[in-house]
C-alpha cells in the first residue's frame, strides 16, 4: 500500500464565509422575496442518489487537494468543477469537541456552522457535487490520541509503532473493538453533521479486521451514507457488500499488466459494489503534469470501464502536499457554452477485436486504447470532433496508452448511440423514450427527438427509418428519389429535410412551396454515380463540361456542395473545396425538372446511397459558409 500524505498542514483552507449580517434595515418585501429563494432552494434538494445520477461526464473527483492551475480562480470555483471530493473534518472547517481529534464524538456548533455554509456554496456552484470526508483508522499523527491513549498499536515494548514515516504518523489498534466503535462514531457525527454524504477509509486491505471494522460503521450511519475505501488496484471481496466505492489510487501505470489490472478491478467494482456506486480512479504522472496522454488514457478508462471519477494529478513522492493537480480542457462537460461534450452514458462498453474500447454518451463516444495495443484508427461514418486534437474528420488515428472523446458535430441525428451506424441498438434507444415528452434542460430524450418537436412521436421515427443503414452492405436506402417540379419561382430556394417516410411528395421546408415528387422506381436527380468509373458527378444532361469527384467511401456520411457564382462552379467536401472551380454554364431556362440521384434522360446510371438534407440555394455561398454548413 502506497501511503498518502497528511492532508492537513499544506492542505486548501475552506472558502472565506460571509461577514455577519447586517440586513435589519431591509423592508418586508426585500426579506419576503430572500425567503422564498431559500425555501426554493431547500426545496429542490437532491439526494445522494440524484446527484450521481443527474451529473454529466466527464466527471473528475477532488483526493484532498484542488487543482492549482488555476491561480486567479476563486478557490470555490475551483473545488465545485470536480462532480465528488473529501477531506478530513478541518478541510470543511469542522472541529471535534476535544482536545484531540481522536476523542472527539461529535462537532462543536460554530464549525457546524461554518460547514453547513460551506457545503451550501459548494452545490450553489455544483448542484451534483458529492461530499466526503476521511475518517482516520489506521494512523494519525502523534496528537491525535494522548501518548498513553490504548487506542494505539505498541511493539513488545509498548512503544507506539511507526506508521506513515514521512509523515511522522503512528499506527492505530485498529483490530480493537472498543476502538472500531470510537471510528464508528466519528462515521455517523460526519453524516449526522450535514456537511458530507459518506465517508472515505484510506489503506485499505480486504482482513478480517478492517471487514468487521466497515461492518460496525455501516451498523452505525446506515445504508443511506456513502462509503468508500482506497484498494489501490486491489478488489475487495469480503468487504464489498458494505462499500459503495473503491478510490483507486493507482500508484503504478509503467507496464500494460498495471494497466489491465486496474481496468479489470475498476470492472469489478463497477459491477459488484453497494449502489449509487461512486468509484474514483487515480493515476500519477510519469514525467510532468502534460503526460497527456496518461490523463486521457486515466479519464477514458473510467469512462468506458465504470460510472464513476477520475483523477489524474502529482506522484506522492514528491515533496509537496498529496494529489495536487491541473484542471485540463479534457475534462470539461461543454465542448462550448450549452452544448454537452457526453452528457449521460447510453449503455456498456464495446470491446472490438483490436482491443479498443468504445463507449457510447448522449452526445459523443469515449475511446479507450490500452499500453501495448498500438496505434489504432477510427473511421466514423460522418465527421466528428477529436477532443485531443480539436480536429474534425471521418478517420482519427488513437495512440498506444492514449484514450479520446469523439464528439458528434450533428446532435440530435439518427445515429444515437454514436458509434458510427445507425441500426437496431439506435432503434432501442428511440423506442425507450417513445411517447415521451422532452426536456432540453435535463437533457432527457434529447437524442430521441429528432425532430425536436418536444415529444418523441412517429415523425422521429419516419426520419429514423429514412437514414437507418442497411447493416454493412455497400449500398444503403435512398433517403428520398425526387424531381422538384418544373414550375418554379424565379431566385427561389428549396430545403428537403426528407422526414415524410411515406408517400410521394417530399415537402420542401424553406417555406416557398416547391414540394418534390417521387418518381416511383425511376430513379431522378441530377447528382449520379456512374459516369467515369463510378465517380460522383455534378452535370447538365448533354452539356459540357461535368464536375467530377473520386467514388465516395462506404457507409460514411459525407457533406457535398456544388456552389455556382454564375461563371464557374466549385465542389465542397465536408466544408472543403475539391480541385479548382470549373467554368460551367446552366444553359437557357426552361420547363424540364432538376433531378438528383440519376442522369436525368430515363434514370441511369442512379446514385446508390443515401441523401438527406437537401438544399437549393438562391444565392451563391461562400467557402466559410460552407464549411459553417458542413458542421452541423
Amino acid at each position: 500500500m502506497v501511503p498518502d500524505r497528511t492532508r492537513t498542514a499544506k492542505a486548501y483552507p475552506p472558502c472565506a464565509m460571509s461577514a455577519p449580517s447586517r440586513f435589519k434595515a431591509l423592508s418586508i418585501g426585500c426579506l419576503t422575496g430572500l425567503l422564498f429563494c431559500l425555501l426554493a432552494r431547500v426545496s429542490h434538494a437532491q439526494t445522494i442518489q440524484e446527484r450521481v445520477a443527474n451529473r454529466n461526464f466527464p466527471s473528475v473527483f477532488q483526493a484532498w487537494n484542488r487543482a492549482d492551475n488555476l491561480p486567479g480562480e476563486d478557490p470555490a470555483v475551483t473545488t465545485a468543477r470536480h462532480d465528488l471530493m473529501w477531506h478530513v473534518a478541518g478541510g470543511y472547517g469542522l472541529r471535534w469537541n476535544a482536545a484531540h481529534d481522536g476523542l472527539g464524538v461529535s462537532f462543536t456548533a460554530s464549525s457546524l456552522a461554518s460547514g453547513r455554509s460551506y457545503r451550501q456554496n459548494l452545490l450553489s456552484r455544483n448542484p451534483n457535487m458529492v461530499l466526503l470526508m476521511e475518517i482516520r483508522y489506521r494512523d494519525a499523527p502523534g496528537d491525535y490520541l494522548p501518548v498513553d491513549s490504548p487506542w494505539w498499536m505498541r511493539d513488545a515494548a509498548g512503544n507506539r509503532k511507526p506508521g506513515w514515516a514521512e509523515g511522522g504518523y503512528y499506527l492505530l489498534n485498529y483490530p480493537s473493538a472498543a476502538f472500531q466503535a470510537q471510528v464508528a462514531t466519528q462515521c455517523k457525527a460526519a453524516v449526522d453533521s450535514g456537511v458530507v454524504d459518506g465517508v472515505l477509509l484510506d489503506w485499505w486491505n480486504d482482513d478480517n479486521d478492517r471487514l468487521n471494522l466497515v461492518r460496525t460503521v455501516r451498523n452505525a450511519i446506515g445504508y443511506g451514507p456513502l462509503i468508500i475505501v482506497n484498494s489501490n488496484q486491489r478488489k475487495v471481496p469480503n468487504t464489498a457488500r458494505y462499500v459503495n466505492g473503491l478510490f483507486m489510487e493507482v500508484y503504478k501505470t509503467g507496464t500494460a499488466q498495471d494497466w489491465r489490472e486496474a481496468a479489470d478491478t475498476l470492472s469489478w467494482a463497477q459491477e459488484q459494489l453497494l449502489e449509487p456506486r461512486v468509484n474514483c480512479l487515480e493515476t500519477w504522472f510519469h514525467q510532468s503534469r502534460q503526460d497527456l496522454h496518461l490523463m486521457r488514457a486515466t479519464t477514458t478508462l473510467s469512462l468506458t470501464h465504470s460510472n464513476g471519477y477520475c483523477l489524474f494529478s502529482d506522484p506522492n513522492p514528491l515533496p509537496v502536499p498529496d494529489h495536487l493537480h491541473n484542471w485540463y480542457p479534457f475534462w470539461d462537460k461543454e465542448i462550448q457554452p450549452g452544448r454537452l461534450k457526453l452528457g449521460k452514458p447510453l449503455g456498456a462498453r464495446t470491446v472490438w477485436q483490436d482491443k479498443l474500447v468504445t463507449r457510447a454518451f448522449e452526445y459523443g463516444m469515449a475511446a479507450y486504447n490500452a499500453k501495448g495495443n498500438g496505434p489504432l484508427t477510427l473511421r466514423f461514418r460522418r465527421p466528428v470532433l477529436s477532443t485531443a486534437t480539436g480536429q474534425a474528420a471521418l478517420r482519427h488515428v488513437l495512440n498506444d496508452e492514449d484514450g479520446d472523446i469523439y464528439v458528434s458535430l450533428w446532435p440530435g441525428d439518427a445515429d444515437l448511440n454514436h458509434d458510427g451506424g445507425v441500426d437496431l441498438v439506435d432503434f432501442a434507444w428511440l423506442a425507450r423514450s417513445w411517447r415521451a415528452r422532452c426536456n432540453y434542460r435535463t437533457g432527457w430524450c434529447s437524442g430521441s427527438d429528432l425532430d425536436r418537436s418536444g415529444t418523441v412521436d412517429a415523425r422521429d421515427l419516419s426520419r429514423f427509418a429514412l437514414v437507418q443503414v442497411v447493416g454493412d452492405q455497400p449500398e444503403v436506402r435512398l433517403v428520398g428519389v425526387a424531381a422538384l417540379p418544373s414550375a418554379h419561382t424565379a431566385g427561389s430556394s428549396a430545403h428537403y429535410p426528407m422526414n415524410e417516410g411515406a408517400g410521394r411528395t417530399v415537402g420542401d421546408a424553406s417555406g416557398n412551396g416547391h414540394d418534390a415528387i417521387i418518381n416511383g422506381t425511376s430513379i431522378r436527380w441530377q447528382v449520379s454515380i456512374g459516369r467515369d468509373n463510378n465517380n460522383l458527378s455534378f452535370s447538365r444532361y448533354g452539356a459540357s463540361p461535368w464536375l467530377g469527384w473520386r467514388r465516395p467511401p462506404i457507409g460514411q456520411w459525407q457533406h457535398v456542395a456544388f456552389a455556382f457564382d454564375g461563371t464557374v462552379v466549385t465542389m465542397y467536401l465536408n466544408g472543403q473545396p475539391v480541385g479548382a472551380g470549373v467554368p460551367f454554364s446552366l444553359g437557357p431556362c426552361g420547363d424540364a425538372p432538376l433531378v438528383l440521384g440519376a442522369i436525368a434522360q430515363g434514370g441511369v446510371q442512379p446514385f446508390h446511397g443515401a441523401l438527406d438534407e437537401v438544399r437549393l440555394c438562391d444565392k451563391t455561398l461562400s467557402a466559410p459558409e460552407i464549411l459553417t454548413r458542413a458542421g452541423r
